[in-house]
């Protein structure tokens, strides 16, 4: 009987082991990945400002007609240098959200703090760039 008990004990601290595994396994940190590697053009239907977006590594080179930003990724979000987002930044406290710059794969937006929407550019190649240009 001694035994059977033992038995019976062990069984059940083997199930409970398992079952926090596997507990644990199901619960994964969510990892951010970076869009791109290299550098994108983008530009809008909307108006002729075009921007070049760089990315090396987690380093990320945000260039629009005379100014250069550089920044970072950090959390699935890009942090620059940009005077305008810095002043945001600031302005925001608590309530920011870290989004003033979104980089993806095939759009860039940014943050318009007059009103909280985004403008959007599209990905689109050095000859779409300059044919707007003219």
């Amino acid at each position: 009987m001694k035994y059977l008990k033992l038995f019976i004990a062990s069984i059940c601290f083997t199930a409970t082991t398992i079952s926090a595994q596997k507990t644990k396994a199901t619960h994964s940190i969510k990892k951010y990945t970076i869009p791109f590697q290299g550098k994108r053009h983008f530009c809008s239907d909307e108006s002729k400002m075009t921007y070049d977006v760089e990315i090396k590594g987690s380093k990320v080179i945000i260039t629009y007609p005379k100014f250069k930003a550089t920044g970072y990724f950090k959390n699935g979000l890009v942090f620059t240098n940009d005077p305008q987002e810095v002043e945001y930044r600031n302005a925001a406290g608590k309530y920011n959200y870290g989004k003033y710059y979104i980089i993806e794969p095939e759009y860039f937006s940014v943050l318009l703090t007059e009103n909280g929407e985004y403008n959007s550019y599209n990905r689109c190649t050095l000859k779409e760039q300059l044919e707007k240009n003219k």
